[in-house]
């Protein structure tokens, strides 16, 4: 059985959030996490959603996993998706977490109203500290205008389409918490129904932050999928 798991982080995230996480699968996996570009220890650049499944696949490949299993939490998710389409012999089983497929342009704009650096400063200044924690000072500014921009393009045009995402032969799993109050269980349902080899699940007592997740019950969810005891 390959038991290789790459760990992905969400957007305005790092390979810190999901140090729970990983703590409690590695007895069980060859564990691997890596900060996307423009996030974490990774230079400050501009990103957008096929440069990260590039890094991902280049990602794979310079390591030599044989079809890893993937867990991708939010962006993450979409992601490993995103390589599933065009690569999904390149990797095995995907796990998402808290994945939003549905994007538009009125979307977009008021997740992009969100993540404004002197508005965060202003009225959630805890929330700076701990992007500044994540990220470091100043290129947590420059992260978050990046996500804004990559927000803006999946408005105009989203890559994953219920139509696209048929080719997608990997066994997928969709997760929501059933505290999520960012995805709903309607889009997350209409592209499980559009993947040939996907399933929904919803986690109890699970709101859409990582950081708030019961990582030994999301490990346990994660292991159950891939058939690890």
């Amino acid at each position: 059985m390959n038991n290789s798991l790459i760990l992905l982080h969400g957007a305005l995230g790092s390979t810190k959030t999901l140090r729970p996480l990983h703590q409690a699968l590695e007895a069980h996996f060859d564990l691997h996490t890596f900060d996307f570009i423009g996030h974490g220890s990774a230079d400050a650049q501009a990103f957008d959603l096929p440069l990260l499944a590039d890094q991902l696949r280049q990602y794979i490949q310079e390591k030599q996993l044989n079809q890893p299993s993937i867990f991708g939490y939010s962006m993450g998710g979409y992601v490993a998706l995103t390589l599933g389409q065009t690569h999904s012999d390149l990797i095995g089983d995907i796990i998402c977490l808290g994945t939003k497929f549905h994007w538009t342009t009125e979307s977009a704009a008021k997740a992009i109203s969100k993540i404004q650096a002197d508005k965060i400063l202003e009225k959630v200044p805890r929330f700076a500290d701990y992007l500044i924690s994540q990220h470091g000072d100043p290129d947590w500014r420059s992260m978050l205008q990046h996500t804004a921009d990559m927000m803006e393009d999946l408005g105009k045009a989203t890559p994953l389409t219920p139509g696209n995402v048929s080719t997608i032969s990997n066994r997928v799993y969709l997760c929501l918490g059933d505290l999520e109050n960012t995805v709903s269980h309607e889009e997350t349902q209409e592209y499980e129904a559009a993947m040939p080899n996907a399933s929904f699940h919803i986690l109890p007592e699970t709101p859409h932050p990582i950081e708030k997740v019961n990582a030994s019950a999301l490990a346990k969810t994660i292991m159950t999928f891939l058939g690890v005891e």
